[in-house]
């Protein structure tokens, strides 16, 4: 499945907001901001931060919103974080989130968001199975569970760096 990215705007908030349960706000920490507002909060944090990057997004597959993911660069520039992600849910359960997971890893790519960082990471509410399923497929493993700002999964997964082969005295990347 090919999804198709763009911005996410102020008129997708709508969207998101038939997307999303009470019970999903809470995974995604929204309970008292909507999606721009949580979005914008972290883009403030983000863009003060050295090397900080920041990316809202939604995903369209055949001309049709089913993803919408926030993303970063933050600890100076050394790890990309999964903020939150939603899926439509008449698309649960069909790939959306592996791929948009899939294409999350390859933010360098599909996002320009320039490779600084070292590790990938993302943190869940423990009853959050459906995601914590992705990631696991996706090539993220389970690191720990943290009581900061209540309890959560944390799930990293390291970034393969480009093997480097020295030739006459020089550095090429391979």
């Amino acid at each position: 499945m090919k999804i198709m990215w763009r911005n996410f705007s102020q008129n997708d908030q709508k969207r998101i907001d038939m997307w999303l349960s009470n019970r999903e706000k809470k995974f995604l920490c929204m309970q008292d901001k909507n999606w721009v507002e949580t979005s914008r909060e972290i883009n403030d944090c983000l863009k003060y931060a050295t090397d900080g990057q920041f990316r809202d997004v939604i995903g369209y597959v055949n001309n049709i919103p089913v993803v919408a993911m926030m993303f970063g660069v933050e600890s100076s520039g050394k790890v990309l974080k999964l903020y939150n992600i939603a899926v439509a849910p008449d698309f649960r359960g069909h790939g959306v989130a592996t791929q948009a997971i899939m294409d999350f890893v390859r933010a360098d790519k599909i996002f320009a968001i320039d490779k600084t960082y070292s590790k990938i990471e993302t943190a869940i509410y423990p009853d959050n199975l459906g995601i914590a399923k992705v990631l696991l497929k996706t090539g993220f493993q389970f690191k720990s569970k943290t009581l900061i700002d209540g309890e959560f999964l944390k799930f990293e997964k390291p970034v393969i760096l480009k093997k480097v082969k020295p030739i006459n005295n020089y550095i090429l990347g391979i």
